[in-house]
């Protein structure tokens, strides 16, 4: 198999399910240097990725340095990256251009304290959004309680809060908030162009990006993963704004913390 550059494949890992990652997926779709992962939907590779990890450690603890030829520590390396590009390999749509890069996503960020130990040179775009819209959309979108939406919110939270004191000054790590890419979307984008070196020169900043299985716009009383364009009144940005005191002081008193870590007051 052919060596792949890892630095043109794009992890997107957001928040939880609800936090935005369709949009911003699609967001990246419009750039004509941008590739779309064949693997259809989610792939869920970092959120499983401490089984791979345990299958390196198992496998590789058997090896001996004494067997003639063996040099244990380049064998693990060079078994880690034909794994590792393998994988990637799968997720490319086609052998990628020059300028090209491929993306991927997953809504959850379980395990993403092993990413850059599963994928060293690939990019990370981490997703995050308020936690109170991401609560309600959970809510009105999987039937969830509202507790059950705060703790899991809670978890991956914490998750992220970890990942960002350890990589903060990696450069191959960056984090984007929803908000930032509905209130202010050129901004956020060309920034986030520059950072992984994604030509824009074509982009159009204006384009309508339609929504794609939105809590909020339903048919038939059903979430649908077909496109829809939003209407006027159509605000991702204030998705809890009718709480009660109780449901306030209830997120509160279970993600307040989490709510400020990740800069949202």
């Amino acid at each position: 198999m052919d060596s792949i550059d890892e630095s043109r494949y794009i992890f997107i890992l957001g928040i939880t399910q609800r936090s935005g990652t369709n949009f911003l997926i699609n967001l990246f779709a419009d750039n004509k240097n941008v590739k779309l992962s064949k693997h259809p939907g989610e792939d869920f590779i970092v959120y499983s990725g401490d089984y791979l990890l345990q299958h390196f450690n198992s496998l590789t603890s058997k090896w001996n340095d004494s067997w003639g030829g063996m040099e244990k520590a380049t064998r693990i390396e060079q078994y880690k990256k034909e794994i590792r590009q393998a994988i990637l390999k799968y997720l490319s749509p086609d052998e990628l251009k020059k300028n090209e890069f491929c993306i991927t996503k997953t809504p959850s960020a379980k395990n993403i304290s092993k990413f850059f130990k599963l994928f060293p040179n690939s990019q990370l775009v981490v997703l995050i959004r308020n936690g109170k819209d991401v609560v309600e959309s959970c809510v009105n979108g999987f039937d969830w309680s509202y507790y059950q939406a705060m703790k899991n919110y809670k978890e991956n939270a914490n998750y992220i809060k970890a990942f960002m004191q350890e990589h903060k000054d990696n450069p191959n790590f960056i984090l984007v908030k929803f908000e930032d890419l509905v209130s202010k979307r050129e901004e956020t984008l060309k920034a986030l162009f520059s950072n992984l070196t994604i030509d824009d020169e074509y982009y159009n900043y204006t384009t309508d990006i339609p929504i794609y299985g939105s809590s909020f716009i339903k048919v038939k009383g059903k979430i649908t993963w077909e496109p829809q364009l939003p209407k006027k009144d159509f605000n991702p940005l204030e998705r809890s704004k009718d709480w009660s005191f109780y449901r306030r002081l209830q997120y509160k008193l279970i993600c307040g913390n989490v709510h400020k870590s990740l800069g949202y007051k």
